[in-house]
């Protein structure tokens, strides 16, 4: 995985859920996915050979929880482009993961528990897709045209992405209108690196407010 992917995803990530679980970020080996929520919005990383399991790996239990402490730590100070990453299971209690930077290694403990079934939240079809360059400007365009509202900051993680992921060829744009949740995913000319969905903001007899969170699910 490439620094970019894990800074996107330490900045989904959301920060004291009660859900736990939710205060990091799915591995999942099986669907050969990463993916980070903070409820509002969901980052999903495309998974490539850099993940490794190491020895005493329970391949069947297929996911692992990182903390949103340990993916900044991943990526704080780290020049390199990508991050090796291993998972470890000691004595079936203890689920350890270890991320090579460089010369540097980082060791620190998974989190118990059961991730969002990200299945249920991605949508299945958009009534439009849009494609551009990667540029922050077109991809605003973009959702502009279709007259979403939604919190503007949330296109901050996609400013920044752009910026250091150098492989990335194309964004793509999916919509189903201005009431219902955006797509936004880049692409390397082969394989999409990462797919981003954002809640849009709904309008209220007297001021906006975020949509329902179970809206997305219901796709």
């Amino acid at each position: 995985m490439t620094v970019a992917d894990i800074a996107f995803l330490a900045a989904i990530t959301d920060n004291n859920n009660p859900k736990f679980e939710l205060n990091g970020s799915v591995f999942d080996f099986e669907g050969g996915f990463a993916a980070a929520t903070d409820t509002r919005r969901l980052a999903i990383v495309w998974m490539d050979k850099d993940v490794e399991f190491g020895k005493g790996f329970n391949a069947g239990k297929n996911k692992c929880i990182v903390p949103k402490s340990s993916l900044k730590a991943f990526v704080t100070g780290n020049k390199n482009k990508h991050v090796d990453v291993e998972f470890e299971e000691h004595n079936k209690d203890e689920l350890i993961v270890r991320a090579s930077l460089g010369d540097a290694n980082i060791i620190t403990s998974g989190i118990k528990g059961t991730f969002v079934d990200i299945e249920r939240i991605i949508p299945k079809s958009f009534s439009k897709i849009t494609y551009c360059k990667p540029d922050y400007n077109l991809v605003v365009l973009a959702i502009a045209k279709e007259g979403i509202l939604f919190e503007l900051k949330y296109l901050n993680v996609v400013n920044s992405y752009l910026k250091q992921a150098s492989n990335i060829y194309s964004v793509t744009v999916g919509t189903n209108g201005k009431d219902s949740p955006f797509l936004i995913q880049f692409n390397d000319g082969k394989d999409a690196t990462l797919t981003y969905i954002i809640m849009p903001m709904v309008i209220g007899e007297d001021d906006y407010k975020e949509a329902d969170p179970d809206m997305i699910r219901q796709l």
